[in-house]
């Protein structure tokens, strides 16, 4: 049986110092990395760590599928808030939320050079 801890969206990069998640048994992991979220995953006697890349825009939440890479999620987390960056900067147009984020997510995938299954990217919206 798998226990899964997942952190939230963490506080600003500490310059210099490597990434670092607390990993204490019935505790919330959190990146140091803002934007990272740390993951453990209990199987057996063994804890493994998982990062995936997180951003918000309005009520929308963009991440990555967890890896064991950070190296990956930091690749992740630049296209994902490039997506961020280009939704929120349509803003001021007449086009809907929706058009805004399709044409986002189209564009910056392209730019890029990955596909959304590259990222395993998964849509979330937060309703009040």
């Amino acid at each position: 049986e798998d226990a899964i801890e997942s952190g939230s969206l963490a506080s600003d990069c500490h310059s210099g110092s490597a990434p670092t998640c607390k990993k204490r048994a019935g505790s919330v992991g959190f990146s140091n990395i803002r934007g990272i979220v740390c993951e453990h995953v209990r199987r057996r006697s063994k804890t493994y760590t998982y990062y995936k890349a997180t951003v918000v825009v309005d009520a929308l939440c963009i991440s990555s599928r967890p890896k064991a890479d950070l190296a990956w999620a930091l690749d992740a987390l630049i296209v994902i808030t490039d997506i961020r960056h280009r939704i929120a900067a349509g803003s001021q147009g007449s086009k809907t939320f929706e058009d805004r984020v399709r044409k986002a997510v189209r564009e910056t995938l392209h730019e890029h050079n990955v596909v959304a299954e590259d990222l395993g990217l998964v849509f979330n919206v937060t309703i009040m």
